[in-house]
């Protein structure tokens, strides 16, 4: 992110670990709570200091709709508030339906994050830029459900986008036409009666894939509006590759 007529930044404190300044003369935060950190010293700098907080963002989409990309995003974004983590969930899709996934009814407006649970929060986006134009200081982690929408939130390069297929014909070739080159991981829904399987899945998309079998208690749980309180016992395990290191799930 980069702002014009910054004042240059002033050195870091000494030894300050998870600190650095920016070429474009912002300084940038990069450890995980570093807003609550580095409080007292950025009450400390100028009133047109610009201040670029570097929050981990993951963003998942897809090319092909009905693949489960709200299924990934929304379980992501639940583990992670399960952690304690103050976690912003963004529908960014065509259709917004991370709020019925979440069991929640879909407000009016959404043009406001709105917290659904302990260290959730939901708002709607129809690009990055909206999302940058919110107050994003309370966040240690932002997920992004892009749908099909070719969006792309990143504040640096810990930051992950990750594709959504399945193991089906129609959603692997529409992935494939797109530049992969563009994606960290892909996160490849395993329905056990295709022919396809997950090495099946790797050679065609050739960048570090995620297998994730989808259970039947995971589709009871989303149509009885249960799906945040089950999802760490259900898809905890396989999505804890997508998770920090710290985090055990």
């Amino acid at each position: 992110m980069t702002r014009q007529g910054c004042p240059p930044a002033p050195p870091p404190p000494s030894g300050a670990p998870g600190v650095r300044v920016s070429q474009s003369n912002s300084l940038c935060l990069e450890t995980d709570n570093g807003a609550r950190l580095w409080t007292d010293w950025l009450g400390k700098l100028p009133p047109l200091f610009c201040i670029v907080v570097l929050m981990k963002t993951y963003t998942f989409s897809s090319h092909k709709g009905g693949v489960g990309t709200t299924t990934v995003a929304c379980s992501v974004a639940c583990l992670l508030a399960g952690e304690g983590h103050e976690t912003l969930l963004v529908d960014a899709g065509h259709n917004p339906d991370t709020y019925s996934w979440l069991g929640w009814p879909t407000p009016v407006e959404m043009t406001e994050p709105v917290e659904v649970s302990a260290n959730l929060w939901v708002v709607r986006a129809e690009s990055a830029q909206d999302v940058v134009a919110l107050n994003l200081s309370p966040y240690s982690y932002i997920v992004t459900d892009a749908g099909q929408r070719p969006m792309s939130l990143s504040f640096s390069d810990t930051d992950e986008k990750v594709l959504v297929a399945r193991n089906d014909y129609m959603a692997l070739s529409n992935a494939v036409k797109h530049d992969m080159g563009q994606y960290h991981k892909a996160d490849v829904i395993m329905e056990n009666e295709r022919v396809l399987n997950d090495k099946d899945c790797r050679n065609v998309l050739r960048v570090e894939t995620l297998i994730v079998e989808w259970l039947p208690a995971l589709s009871r749980a989303i149509d009885a509006g249960l799906a945040p309180s089950r999802v760490s016992g259900i898809l905890g395990d396989a999505l804890a590759q997508l998770l920090p290191p710290k985090i055990t799930v």
